[in-house]
């Protein structure tokens, strides 16, 4: 097993490149010297921060609040019908009318609501040297947002322009997938209007 340290002043995916390994005896009389093609590639992925909270997902929560959690059945949007009242079931979801017919007390029934869908949109020019340039600030600001948001139970969804402007879409990463699709981002001068457009569409109404 053979590991090498190297320093990445930039993000992004680099061929292995060669390693140069020199053997010899302890006086110096034989001495060996190969080149091995590593074939496996580096990817370098973004800094990132460890967000405390995020607003725009919810507003003063922490990764460690139950608010993150998938609620109790009760607590969603969508209608699923009536069931037996059960101690601790709140006074505003007795249905009336239904306990009135059964004789007893009945409550509404909600669907299971689950953490809202986040589509990160990424794409502009580049401005400045790397890494402190103003896109490396958005690959980097998009990297923290994203992990703040698996981390708290949102599902992603990430969307950028491709080297020749077509649509890159990465659905449902885990953090190392959200990082390495963002170590590949590159500056691309186009509209963001149709990728927020996508976004949009793709996340439906509870994203």
């Amino acid at each position: 097993v053979l590991e090498q340290v190297r320093h990445a002043h930039r993000r992004g995916a680099f061929a292995g490149g060669s390693v140069v390994l020199r053997s010899g005896s302890p006086f110096g009389f034989v001495s060996v010297r190969r080149i091995v093609e590593v074939a496996t590639p580096v990817i370098v992925t973004p800094r990132w921060v460890d967000l405390m909270s995020f607003p725009i997902l919810e507003p003063s929560s922490f990764p460690s609040d139950v608010l993150h959690e998938r609620a109790r059945t009760g607590a969603g949007e969508e209608y699923l019908g009536v069931r037996d009242y059960r101690p601790g079931d709140p006074p505003r979801s007795v249905h009336w009318r239904s306990s009135a017919r059964a004789g007893h007390l009945v409550v509404r029934e909600y669907e299971e609501e689950v953490a809202s869908r986040v589509a990160l949109v990424l794409a502009g020019i580049d401005h400045g040297q790397p890494p402190d340039s103003s896109f490396e600030m958005l690959v980097s600001a998009a990297a923290s947002i994203a992990v703040y948001a698996l981390q708290t139970g949102h599902p992603v969804d990430l969307f950028r322009y491709g080297e020749r402007g077509e649509v890159d879409q990465l659905a449902n990463p885990d953090r190392y997938g959200v990082l390495d699709w963002l170590a590949r981002a590159q500056p691309f001068d186009a509209p963001l209007r149709p990728l927020t457009t996508l976004a949009v569409a793709h996340l439906g109404r509870r994203g």
